[in-house]
C-alpha cells in the first residue's frame, strides 16, 4: 500500500519507509499519527527509510536489553521492547516469512506450533486473575518490521493504537481466512485508521472492569 505525503510531495511504501518515533524509536506504519507504543505524535517529518530491521537481527542474536523467553531452531519468543501493556510478548517464526500475506495453508501448522509454544512459556507468567482466555494473539498487516511478528498481549492495554482496523488481525481470523481462501483476505486501500478491533476492545473493557 503506497501512502502519499502532501508535506513531502511523494509516495512512500510500508516496506521501504516507516514513521520512526523520536521518543522511543519504534518504527510505525506510515498511516499512523500516534506512536503505537508511547503515544508520541507523529507526522510526515518522522518518515525515514526502514534501514536495518530489529526483528531480523533478533533472529540471529537477541539485542542487548531485550528479554529472551525462548529460542529454538524454529522460533523466538521475547518480551516486546515496545510494550502496550505489562504483558506484551512477541512470537517470531524463524525462516523466510516477511509478512502475513505470504502465509499459506502449509504455513499454518508452523504458526499454530508457535502459538502453542508461546502459550506454554507465557501462561505461567500470567497475572493471577487472568487465564488463557484473556490472551490476545494477533498480527499487524502491513507489519512495522521486515519479518512476521505475532503479538501476545493481556489487558489492561495502555495504548490501543496497535489494534486498530484494518491493520490488526487476530490469530483466529488469519487461520480462518487461510483455511477458507488459501491466504489472508485484506480490505482495499484504507485512507486511514479505523476503530479499535471490537474483540480486543471488548476484552480490554472486561478485564479493566474486573480489576476496578
Amino acid at each position: 500500500r503506497a501512502v502519499h505525503s502532501e508535506q513531502l510531495g511523494r509516495f512512500f511504501t510500508h516496506r521501504t519507509h516507516k514513521k520512526f518515533c523520536p521518543i522511543c524509536r519504534k518504527p510505525n506504519l506510515l498511516v499512523v499519527d500516534t506512536c503505537t507504543a508511547c503515544r508520541q505524535s507523529l507526522g510526515d517529518g518522522n518518515i525515514a527509510p526502514a534501514g536495518r530491521d530489529v526483528v531480523q537481527e533478533a533472529i540471529v542474536e537477541t539485542p542487548k536489553g531485550w528479554e529472551e523467553i525462548h529460542r529454538s531452531f524454529d522460533f523466538l519468543i521475547v518480551k516486546s521492547p515496545w510494550p502496550v501493556s505489562s504483558f506484551h510478548y512477541w512470537g517470531i517464526p524463524k525462516g523466510t516469512m516477511p509478512d502475513l500475506r505470504k502465509v499459506r495453508r502449509r504455513h499454518m501448522k508452523h504458526l499454530r506450533t508457535l502459538r502453542e509454544i508461546a502459550l506454554q512459556h507465557l501462561e505461567p507468567r500470567l497475572p493471577r486473575d487472568c487465564t488463557e482466555e484473556d490472551m490476545i494473539f494477533g498480527f499487524s498487516y502491513p507489519c512495522e518490521f521486515a519479518h512476521l511478528v505475532m503479538h501476545v498481549v493481556v489487558p489492561p492495554i495502555a495504548n490501543l493504537e496497535l489494534f486498530r482496523d484494518p491493520y490488526f488481525y487476530s490469530f483466529n481470523r488469519v487461520a480462518a481466512d487461510v483455511s477458507r481462501h488459501g491466504m489472508l483476505q485484506v480490505p482495499g486501500p484504507s485512507v486511514g485508521l479505523g476503530p479499535v478491533d471490537s474483540a480486543v476492545q471488548k476484552l480490554n473493557d472486561s478485564v479493566c472492569a474486573r480489576r476496578s
